[in-house]
């Protein structure tokens, strides 16, 4: 005797009869949707996620659906990786146009009108490196094509350009790199051969010997001692309500160091710039004050930097491209 069998929700005897109007089994019905209940219940927590925040920022919005795409389920995972992708290609043609042609969306801009790139506008899997080199290269391009200089970019470097940027998406990090080194490196050699003059090219060399090589040693050597006063006046016990080191403090203390010295005449020191990357510099408590000899044995080079003030101290010298010195166009 043959055992009987049920047929199959999907038969062809089963959808007569559900053609007919009798009735459609509920389980059916969920047996053909079950293979989205895990999609839908994760769309559903990721719209909730969305609407907790009243505003977005392309770089935490990439941020978010990159690490929600990374899951075993499959389904889930292609579904969250075609939304990140899309919102990366929208944001990808606005760096493009940053990049490429200078150009900041008037609607929520990657970049601020000084051309530096507003917190959040770049999501987490993009290097520092890229993200200084997207910030130099916009500003160059948007800096040569605001003044309205003869020569500009060439049209096909941008063109290439944006040919590269569209073969790569963010979440390829290392790719990402690559394009944006070379688009550097091209915005660079261009500059170099058809923007910066020889007289700022001749300042530029010689301000780098004489303050970042050190060899108008007399400056040098006043600018060590002044900040030798300042650790003093501000980081110690009896310091007064000020009792802290600024960006501010610092550059004074380069023109107070110039007086007496050749490098009071030079008009490339109002170039010069100092900066605290950590922020102000503030006193040290009695117990964290003591010097630590393991650290100070150390042959790390990358040291060297913080060796004035015991925290990064960075001096950056400034090029200004002098309208004058440049073919213009009405």
């Amino acid at each position: 005797m043959r055992p009987l069998r049920h047929p199959s929700p999907h038969s062809p005897r089963r959808i007569r009869i559900f053609a007919t109007g009798a009735f459609v089994p509920l389980s059916s019905v969920r047996a053909l949707f079950s293979e989205w209940d895990a999609p839908l219940a994760v769309l559903v927590d990721l719209v909730d996620n969305l609407e907790a925040v009243k505003q977005w920022k392309p770089g935490p919005l990439i941020d978010l659906l990159l690490s929600r795409s990374r899951t075993g389920v499959h389904r889930v995972a292609s579904i969250l990786e075609r939304l990140s992708t899309a919102v990366q290609r929208v944001w990808r043609s606005q760096i493009t146009a940053f990049i490429v042609h200078g150009s900041i969306s008037p609607t929520d801009p990657l970049a601020s009108k000084d051309y530096a790139l507003v917190d959040g506008s770049i999501p987490s899997c993009i290097s520092p490196q890229s993200r200084d080199s997207v910030q130099y290269v916009g500003r160059a391009v948007a800096t040569v094509k605001a003044a309205k200089w003869q020569k500009q970019l060439p049209t096909t470097i941008a063109s290439e350009h944006t040919n590269m940027l569209e073969s790569v998406l963010p979440q390829e990090q290392h790719a990402f790199d690559r394009v944006i080194a070379q688009i550097r490196i091209n915005v660079s050699e261009w500059l170099w051969m058809n923007v910066l003059t020889r007289q700022d090219i001749e300042d530029a060399v010689d301000s780098l010997g004489n303050y970042f090589l050190l060899r108008n040693g007399e400056f040098s050597l006043s600018l060590i001692r002044e900040i030798e006063r300042l650790k003093v006046s501000r980081l110690t016990m009896r310091s007064g309500p000020i009792s802290m080191i600024r960006d501010q403090d610092l550059n004074l203390a380069l023109l107070r160091a110039s007086l007496g010295t050749t490098a009071q005449q030079d008009p490339t020191l109002s170039r010069l710039r100092f900066s605290l990357p950590s922020g102000p510099l503030r006193p040290l408590l009695p117990s964290l004050a003591a010097p630590n000899l393991a650290s100070s044995t150390t042959s790390d080079p990358s040291l060297f930097h913080s060796h004035l003030l015991g925290t990064p101290l960075l001096l950056s010298y400034t090029i200004s491209l002098a309208p004058r010195s440049l073919p213009r166009s009405d």
